[in-house]
């Protein structure tokens, strides 16, 4: 009974050994996880002190753009000496939809955006621009490098729109589209330009302008006149 009583007591006294040690592997790897967060933070900071510590601006400029770069973020750019230049050298690096959602300054999250769409020619990148020039200028570029008119739909301001279709109309069957400009004299001109081209006389009759009516139904006659 005793023997039993004596290996229970060393069957347990090496159990609670084994936990204080499993107890004291786990401490361990904690505190090294602990000390390794507070180096990297560390790092962090000492990458903005380091660059502050240059003599010339544009040491400094070059030290804050290459931390952006090799960390994929805006944050350096604030305090960099141009803060324009590091926004455009992310941009060239890094022009994609995924690095515009990760932006938290919408300022500049908007230029990321306007700055893919226009780079790719795909107009959906436009619509996630909150600032309605900035959305409205990357319809715009992205409609004429498309030459698609439908495109020039989703911008707000008139008078670009206008200009959006007026550039954007190329055959007599874009006629209709000349239409939906509300300035007088840029539909006078994308009408007789459309006429012109389709020879359509009829169509000259809507010119408001008589100058500009009058050069639209002089240019067919020619044109039919031989």
């Amino acid at each position: 009974m005793i023997l039993k009583d004596l290996s229970i007591k060393s069957f347990i006294q090496k159990r609670v050994g084994n936990m204080k040690k499993y107890y004291y592997i786990i401490g361990i790897i904690l505190l090294i996880v602990f000390v390794l967060g507070c180096a990297k933070k560390s790092e962090k900071i000492d990458d903005i002190a380091i660059c502050q510590n240059y003599k010339t601006d544009a040491a400094k400029n070059f030290c804050f753009i290459n931390s952006a770069l090799s960390e994929k973020t805006t944050k350096y750019c604030s305090v960099t000496v141009d803060e324009e230049q590091c926004h455009r050298v992310l941009l060239n690096e890094y022009h994609e939809p995924a690095f515009c959602s990760s932006i938290s300054e919408q300022k500049f999250k908007d230029k990321c955006y306007k700055y893919i769409g226009e780079f790719y020619n795909v107009s959906i990148y436009c619509m996630s621009i909150s600032n309605t020039d900035l959305r409205d200028t990357c319809y715009g570029k992205v409609a004429s490098s498309k030459r698609n008119s439908s495109i020039c739909n989703g911008i707000l301001n008139q008078t670009v729109k206008d200009i959006c279709y007026g550039i954007n109309v190329l055959t007599k069957d874009d006629l209709p589209i000349c239409y939906k400009i509300k300035d007088a004299s840029i539909r006078d001109e994308c009408i007789k330009d459309m006429a012109i081209n389709g020879q359509n006389v009829s169509a000259c009759s809507d010119i408001k302008k008589t100058t500009t009516k009058d050069t639209c139904l002089q240019a067919i006659a020619s044109i039919k006149g031989g």
